[in-house]
């Protein structure tokens, strides 16, 4: 999962004056620090400091780059300002400020009552920006929006409460229990949610203030946004944990609980999905330190 191209940005921010080449090793192989076992991290770190555009192209090994090499530079008169078109085959070229930390995207997902909230909230106090798939999701909705529009013509406009808002509970019943017409619908919205997000975070790259921007978000694997972001942490519970959880919380009935954890990724499912894997089966102290390690893996 390490390297997920699609969130390679796509210009270098102003701050950013060094990179990091990041490719995923698929045979062993040997170089100056040792052997690299199948499945390792090789990393390349490279200054941009007072470097003209034609001086950057040799700094990338050939068997990075190799002969498919897609690093176009471009300078201002200020500063040498690289502009990435796509990455070298094989590697993930990411961007890091001027301190040394690299410019990542985490994607952070997991079920009911797994604390991903809580890590998010976390992760925020540590520094990263976080952005809310939940809130972007009530944006998604709002009036003269695209998806509103869409989700009108789907659905009709008896989905449009008196003040022209779209009455959720109206739209709720809808699909409920139709998984035609649910799948229709998160046609109409993930996509929207993902545009908003994808622009905040280009927002945050481009500004080059905080090295981590993390995207929270429940629906990450069945929207498909895994390569929206760098690396995917999952956190995740035992279910019957879960359950207790659930209920001392919401108040939930039991056996709704339990439905709706039936009908979610098994932990499994989203451990093999995953870059770095959070268990909060322990209480608040064990997660905040699991948590402490793995931002203190991407920030070093």
């Amino acid at each position: 999962m390490t390297g997920h191209t699609g969130a390679t940005p796509t210009t270098l921010p102003q701050d950013a004056w060094h990179a990091i080449v990041e490719r995923q090793i698929q045979h062993g192989v040997t170089n100056g620090a040792g052997h690299l076992k199948p499945g390792s991290v090789e990393l390349h770190k490279y200054d941009f400091r007072h470097l003209e555009p034609l001086h950057l192209k040799p700094l990338f090994p050939a068997h990075i780059l190799g002969k498919a090499s897609s690093l176009i530079e471009h300078s201002t008169p200020a500063r040498t300002s690289p502009v990435w078109q796509t990455p070298p085959t094989g590697a993930t070229i990411r961007p890091v400020l001027a301190t040394g930390s690299p410019l990542i995207t985490i994607g952070l997902t997991g079920g009911i009552a797994s604390g991903k909230s809580t890590a998010a909230r976390y992760l925020g106090s540590k520094g990263a920006h976080v952005i809310d798939a939940d809130l972007l999701g009530h944006r998604a909705y709002e009036p003269g929006t695209r998806a509103f529009g869409e989700v009108v013509k789907a659905f009709g406009e008896s989905v449009v409460d008196a003040d022209g808002n779209i009455d959720r509970k109206a739209l709720g019943a809808q699909v409920f229990g139709k998984p035609e017409k649910l799948q229709e619908l998160t046609g109409i919205v993930w996509p929207e949610i993902r545009r908003m997000a994808e622009a905040e975070i280009e927002r945050e790259r481009a500004a080059g203030k905080v090295a981590v921007t993390v995207l929270e978000a429940a629906v990450l694997f069945e929207a498909g946004w895994e390569d929206a972001v760098d690396q995917v942490w999952v956190v995740v519970v035992e279910p019957q944990t879960a359950v207790a959880r659930a209920m001392s919380r919401d108040g939930s009935n039991e056996a709704a609980v339990k439905s709706r954890i039936s009908a979610q990724l098994s932990n499994d499912e989203r451990r093999a999905k995953s870059d770095v894997v959070i268990d909060n089966s322990g209480d608040e102290a064990a997660l905040l330190k699991q948590l402490d390690a793995a931002w203190e893996r991407v920030t070093a």
